[in-house]
C-alpha cells in the first residue's frame, strides 16, 4: 500500500504517468482543433468560389440574353473578360450554349468552371430569353 501511495499521491509533484496522460489528452485536443480550423478554411474558400462563380454566371446570362439575333451556337471554354479584354476572374472559365424554341424564346445555358485541389468544379445556370 505504501508503494501505491508514493506513485499516485507524491508530495513532490506529478508522476510520469500522469504527465504523459495529460500530454496525450492535450495533443489530441490540439490536433482536433487544427483539423476543424483547416476544414473551416477550405469550406470558406469553396463558399467564396461558389458565390463568385454564381455572380459571374449571372452577369454572363444577362449579357447573352440581350444579344440580338439567332445566337445558337456553343461557345468554347474561355476566361471572363471585361470590355477592354482584360481577365476579371483568372481562375474561372465559362462556356455557353443557346437554342431557339418554337415559341420564339431562347434557352441559354452557362457553365462556369474553376479548379480546386484534386477536382474541377462547375456550376450550370439556365435562363429563358425572348428572341429579338
Amino acid at each position: 500500500m505504501a508503494v501505491k501511495r508514493i506513485l499516485w499521491h507524491s508530495a513532490d509533484g506529478f508522476s510520469l504517468i500522469e504527465v504523459t496522460i495529460a500530454l496525450v489528452v492535450i495533443a489530441l485536443g490540439v490536433a482536433g482543433m487544427v483539423s476543424i480550423v483547416s476544414q473551416s478554411f477550405r469550406t470558406k474558400r469553396l463558399a467564396h468560389d461558389i458565390t463568385q462563380a454564381t455572380l459571374l454566371a449571372q452577369e454572363r446570362l444577362e449579357y447573352l440574353s440581350l444579344l440580338p439575333g439567332q445566337w445558337g451556337e456553343e461557345t468554347a471554354l474561355q476566361p471572363f473578360r471585361d470590355e477592354e479584354g482584360r481577365p476579371i476572374a483568372p481562375r474561372f472559365r465559362w462556356r455557353a450554349e443557346a437554342e431557339q424554341e418554337e415559341d420564339g424564346k431562347r434557352i441559354i445555358r452557362v457553365w462556369v468552371y474553376w479548379p480546386w485541389p484534386h477536382v474541377r468544379h462547375q456550376l450550370r445556370f439556365t435562363t429563358y430569353a425572348q428572341a429579338f
